[in-house]
């Protein structure tokens, strides 16, 4: 009995032990089995982390970005694509990116996602999306799986509209700086040949009987002579900023010369209707006036097709604080206003806020610069004006300016007949390397008593007043001349003899103007081509200015 039950216990021990054994096991293994549910647990955590962080840099990212299966669907797309395409998640997944951006199933030409399937490799392109009205870089990079075959594709539009138009925009700034340069070398040569037909048709109209038919003739060059001054000026003025000052202005004196220039120049189809009202004076650059009314009056004329009805109408009006436009920094006083309308194609609704803009046209390339309506709006700010515009599709545009007024007098001076201009005995030096202006200007000159030695070489011009710089009481010098232009000669003459009263003229140069010519020692400033009554007005007046004890006018 007793060896069965030392037996008994020996197995009770033996299996206590092996329970043990086995608890001690499991202990082990429900520890490692905890354990690594706590590292999956924080794998998870990490991986929540990633995404969530995937997830906010993809939603952060500025441009379209969209994630694409191998069929071209989309399968995820962040914040920017959703803004710039107004849509929602829910519209856009599912659908292929060709439905999204030209809405169209069939595969765009160019397209980079077709593009990779060919290489493997990342793809970019410029696409034009109409659908958007913008333009974009698309860039597709492939995502591919262990075995190198295609299962996503990272597509990135970046909107490059703005770069895009600041390109177009530098490219026409280009254009423009070469129409400056070119217009520069047009106007000097032009004006130089204007200061001899202008010159001669004056002396000549001095000489023949009054009210004779030559002298019909003659008046109709110097009229000719007179528009082709002013047009210079409106070349140069389209083509770089000109310093002329604003000066009291007839605003319809204005329009009726721009409409005899238009009845000659548009078609006869074109019917020119005008209610001219006022005759008050504006403050403004007049050759600017004259360039707002060509402008507006030519892109009617495009916009009829050459067909229809041009009105043009001035009256004064009295604009109140409670009339006054909003967006304007106007004053309530009496303004001038002028409307041209046209009952031609009209301005879509969806264009009219960007007609102003500059570079903006919707004429072909050979048709226009998109600078027209710009430099209107900048002329009308320059007068402390506003500009606005109607217009209905298929009915006409009205484009209505207002301009205020001034009480300034014009103070151009009436002086056409010799007897009424100054004259003197005073020794003047003229340097011009024309010829034919050398002779107009000094029987201009010798006409009202001055003794003139002109001389066409610039440097031989100095040598002469080097060997004797009391002969000379006053030195005219053209400013564009080969070997020695007139501002060196200028400085030269000053360095030999200071007190010389120097005038320094021009055909055009944009080294020289008022002040320049102020800054390195002359006394004035005489723009190509001058009247008569121009030039001996100025030399009087420097003479008696700047050679007080020399004064022998008559």
């Amino acid at each position: 009995m007793n060896e069965s039950k030392k037996k008994l216990i020996e197995a009770n021990n033996t299996l206590e032990s092996k329970v043990l054994e086995k608890t001690e096991h499991l202990n082990k293994a429900i520890q490692n089995l905890l354990a690594e549910i706590d590292k999956r647990e924080e794998a998870e955590k990490e991986l929540l982390k990633t995404k969530k962080e995937w997830q906010e840099i993809f939603e952060a990212i500025g441009h379209m970005t969209m994630i694409l299966d191998k069929d071209h669907k989309i399968i995820a797309a962040n914040r920017a694509t959703l803004n710039q395409t107004g849509l929602t998640l829910e519209n856009i997944v599912g659908q292929t990116c060709n439905t999204i951006f030209h809405n169209s199933d069939s595969t765009a030409p160019g397209c980079p996602f077709s593009e990779i399937l060919k290489s493997g490799e990342l793809e970019v392109t410029e696409a034009e999306v109409q659908s958007f009205g913008r333009t974009y870089i698309v860039s597709c990079t492939p995502i591919c799986n262990e075995e190198g075959q295609l299962e996503k594709v990272i597509h990135i539009s970046t909107d490059i509209t703005a770069r895009k138009k600041l390109q177009k925009e530098l490219i026409q700034a280009h254009k423009m700086e070469a129409i400056g340069s070119l217009a520069g070398g047009i106007a000097h040569d032009f004006n130089n040949i204007l200061s001899v037909v202008l010159g001669y048709t004056d002396m000549s109209l001095k000489r023949v009987e009054k009210d004779s038919p030559l002298e019909e003739d003659l008046q109709q060059v110097y009229i000719a002579g007179i528009r082709a001054k002013n047009l210079v000026k409106q070349i140069l003025n389209f083509a770089r900023k000109t310093d002329e000052k604003p000066a009291p202005v007839r605003v319809d004196l204005v329009v009726k010369e721009v409409i005899k220039f238009l009845r000659s120049t548009i078609p006869a189809s074109v019917e020119i209707r005008e209610n001219i009202f006022s005759s008050s004076l504006v403050l403004a650059n007049p050759v600017k006036i004259h360039q707002l009314v060509m402008n507006l009056c030519t892109n009617a004329s495009y916009a009829m097709n050459e067909n229809g009805l041009l009105e043009l109408s001035l009256r004064d009006v009295v604009m109140k604080k409670s009339n006054l436009p909003i967006s304007s920094e106007m004053q309530p006083g009496l303004y001038q206003c002028f409307e041209i309308s046209d009952n031609g194609c009209g301005i879509p609704a969806e264009i009219l806020q960007s007609i102003f803009e500059p570079f903006f046209t919707t004429k072909g390339i050979q048709e226009g610069t998109g600078m027209g309506l710009a430099t209107v709006q900048n002329i009308v700010k320059e007068c402390n004006g506003h500009i606005s515009v109607k217009s209905q599709v298929g009915h006409g545009t009205v484009f209505t300016i207002l301009l205020p007024t001034t009480t300034q007098e014009d103070k151009k001076e009436d002086c056409k007949n010799d007897g009424e201009l100054p004259s003197g005995r005073e020794r003047i030096l003229l340097i011009d390397d024309e010829l034919t202006i050398c002779k107009i200007v000094s029987r201009m000159l010798e006409s009202q008593g001055y003794v003139v030695s002109f001389e066409t070489n610039s440097e031989k011009a100095v040598k002469l007043f080097r060997a004797d710089p009391n002969l000379f009481d006053l030195v005219i010098t053209d400013m564009t001349m080969p070997k020695m232009p007139g501002d060196l000669v200028t400085c030269n003459l000053l360095a030999i003899r200071p007190d010389i009263p120097v005038i320094i003229a021009t055909g055009y140069n944009k080294r020289i103007t008022d002040n320049a010519a102020i800054d390195i020692g002359a006394k004035a400033f005489l723009p190509k081509p001058f009247e008569k009554a121009t030039l001996i007005q100025m030399v009087r007046k420097v003479l008696d200015e700047y050679n007080p004890d020399k004064q022998l006018s008559t």
